[in-house]
């Protein structure tokens, strides 16, 4: 077994609680995480960090393939925007998933994944990084796989819209409430909201 892996199995316990643990236990510089049946391509991590090193502001993310059940890819590479993603491109920082991205272990001193949340906890950790000025630079190639759910639809996929809406409107009341514009935020949520 490779000596930096350290594998924490809690049955039982959520997706959000099992990351808290993973962030407590680690101990290196910068932090990812690998979904159950996601890959990283083979360059994925050196390519992400050195993003992150290059840019301000300690994170990354890339590219990545959608994989249908059996790991191939169901459809070209989904691309954030080039440049870096912050507070103004919610959509796109909602839309990243878990792999394919890499947080500095320092900005996340102090923070953890929501544990009411079942399916967007890791968004609501992107979100609340880019309200404290993190943005995410942007590596210009495919670094992951993420297998999507087939499974999912009806009352699994509204939970989860109705997860990420929430974690949407939370973010722009914490926003308001810290005295940025209400006009611009309200007609952004709007904006989220309905392209979700």
């Amino acid at each position: 077994p490779d000596e930096r892996i350290t594998l924490i199995q809690r049955p039982g316990r959520t997706v959000a609680a099992l990351r808290n643990m993973g962030l407590a236990e680690a101990d290196g510089a910068f932090v990812t995480f690998l979904e159950p049946g996601d890959a990283l391509m083979p360059t994925a991590l050196s390519d992400l960090i050195a993003a992150a090193r290059a840019g301000r502001f300690g994170a990354s993310c890339g590219s990545w393939l959608v994989a249908d059940a059996n790991g191939a890819p169901d459809g070209p590479p989904m691309d954030p925007p080039e440049g870096s993603l912050g507070f103004a491109e919610i959509e796109s920082v909602l839309a990243l998933p878990a792999t394919g991205a890499v947080v500095q272990r320092s900005l996340l001193d102090g923070k953890r994944f929501g544990a009411n949340l079942a399916t967007a906890s890791h968004s609501d950790l992107w979100v609340r990084l880019c309200e404290d000025g993190v943005r995410w630079q942007v590596v210009p190639s495919v670094v992951a796989t993420v297998r999507h759910d087939a499974d999912r639809g009806g009352d699994a996929e509204r939970d989860r819209l109705a997860e990420i809406r929430s974690v949407i409107e939370r973010s722009f009341r914490r926003a308001s409430a810290r005295g940025w514009e209400v006009e611009v935020l309200e007609e952004a949520s709007e904006a989220a909201i309905v392209r979700i």
